[in-house]
This record gives structure tokens, C-alpha cells and sequence, in this order.
């Protein structure tokens, strides 16, 4: 009977595990591009959002993103306002903000594929010419706070914490797409 009780712990165990493993995010093509990225040199970085209460998030998360893309070196230049001579635009929509609970992670409960308690961003994306104005590709594009090894230890203890690792994992996903984009 204990070595049943004990295989059944052990199952229960790894089930929960497994099924609390999550993804940061992802980068989804709603419209393909049809077009070589290699070509484009400059970008202007447009990050919006549907909700005004968003506009601290949104500015976080324009301020990591245009960081991330100057590091990553895809653009000779990445620029943030209006008016510049950039010949490509990515244009980024806040289209919603679940905010995180402090004290859900405890039980990582796992429901539709996501952790309960964390923290995610969704924005609608374009890419557009800004020559000749035609839209590219658009995109859908989230991030969230968990990781697949968070444990109640490592947890972001709140929601500021929460916010900026969803706002890492966004951006991490947008320099992966356009790094790819550029190949």
C-alpha cells in the first residue's frame, strides 16, 4: 500500500509540475510578410495602447523594446519619435493587460494553457512602409510574467515585478520576429 501511495504522490507530483511549465509569450503572424526585410535600415519604434490607464506600461514597455532592438543590431538606427526618416515603422498596439496576483502563484493553478496569477501583455503589431505608407505584416504579440521555473521563491512578489517581466518577455519576442524578418 505505501509504495502505491508513494507512485501516486511521485505521479501527482511531475503532473503538476509539467502542466505549470509556461511559456513568456509568443509572436504570432497574422499577415504574412511579403516582403525582404534586409532592406529596411531605419525603424521607428510606435508603441500605443487601447486603454489611457496603460500609459506608464506602454512606456516601459517602448522604452525596453527600443533598448532591446539597439542592442540587437538589426537596424542601423531605431528611433522612438515621430518625424524622423526611418523607412520602417513598428507599430504596436496595447490591446490588453491582465494584471497579476501577488498571492495566486502559490497555488499555480493551470487552466487554458496559463498559469493563474501572472501577469500578460497582448498588443496588436504592424509593420508598415513608412515610404510608401502599405502595411507589411501584422502580428500579434504577448509576454507574461511566468517562467517554466518559478517556483513560490523566485516569483515576481509584485506586480511591478510582475509587469517587467512581462515586459522582457514581450520585447524578447518582438527583437527574436524582426531578427528572423531580417535573415
Amino acid at each position: 500500500m505505501l509504495k502505491f501511495i508513494n507512485k501516486y504522490f511521485v505521479f501527482c507530483f511531475l503532473f503538476i509540475f509539467l502542466n505549470s511549465c509556461t511559456t513568456t509569450g509568443h509572436l504570432k503572424e497574422k499577415t504574412l510578410l511579403s516582403e525582404n526585410m534586409n532592406s529596411y535600415k531605419e525603424a521607428f519604434l510606435f508603441v500605443s495602447a487601447k486603454d489611457p490607464a496603460n500609459t506608464k506600461l506602454v512606456q516601459d514597455f517602448q522604452k525596453k523594446a527600443f533598448d532591446e532592438l539597439i542592442k540587437a543590431k538589426i537596424y542601423n538606427s531605431v528611433v522612438v519619435k515621430s518625424g524622423s526618416n526611418s523607412d520602417l515603422e513598428i507599430n504596436l498596439n496595447l490591446v490588453q493587460y491582465k494584471k497579476g496576483s501577488t498571492a495566486a502563484h502559490v497555488v499555480q493553478v493551470v487552466a487554458d494553457g496559463e498559469r493563474k496569477g501572472v501577469t500578460v501583455l497582448k498588443f496588436d503589431g504592424q509593420l508598415i512602409d513608412k515610404k510608401t505608407k502599405e502595411v507589411l505584416g501584422t502580428f500579434e504579440l504577448s509576454g507574461n510574467s511566468g517562467r517554466s521555473s518559478d517556483s513560490t521563491l523566485n516569483f515576481p512578489k509584485t506586480v511591478e515585478e510582475q509587469n517587467i517581466r512581462a515586459i522582457d518577455a514581450a520585447s524578447e519576442h518582438l527583437v527574436k520576429f524582426l531578427k528572423e524578418k531580417k535573415k
